[in-house]
């Protein structure tokens, strides 16, 4: 990821196995939604930690290559070359803290 004024490297994200094919942020700017093809069909990632937060799988062998958060951040969007929509509810900060806490 580059800043573009003035120009400067911020980051890496990677852990794809098939290539990546679009990228969306976050309304607040705080997550990064990657896409890639077949199982792997989005990373999710912590733009303050660069952490990868979570991998969204779809069933069949499917690129996906456009994604976007709804305004509210709430849901995420991608779609398919053929036309094929899929959603998600994204997870907030408190949720993921909780199922955090609970796997401990």
């Amino acid at each position: 990821m580059w800043e573009l004024d003035p120009p400067r490297r911020l980051g890496e994200f990677g852990g794809f196995l098939l290539g990546t094919h679009g990228a969306g942020f976050s309304p607040p700017g705080d997550r990064l939604a990657v896409t890639s093809l077949g199982r792997e069909a989005i990373k999710l990632f912590d733009l303050t930690s660069q952490a990868e937060l979570l991998t969204l799988a779809v069933e069949e062998t499917q690129m996906l290559n456009r994604v976007r958060f709804s305004p509210d951040g709430q849901w995420l969007a991608a779609s398919s070359p053929e036309g094929k929509l899929r959603l998600w509810r994204a997870a907030t900060w408190e949720e993921i803290a909780a199922a955090e806490q609970a796997s401990r």
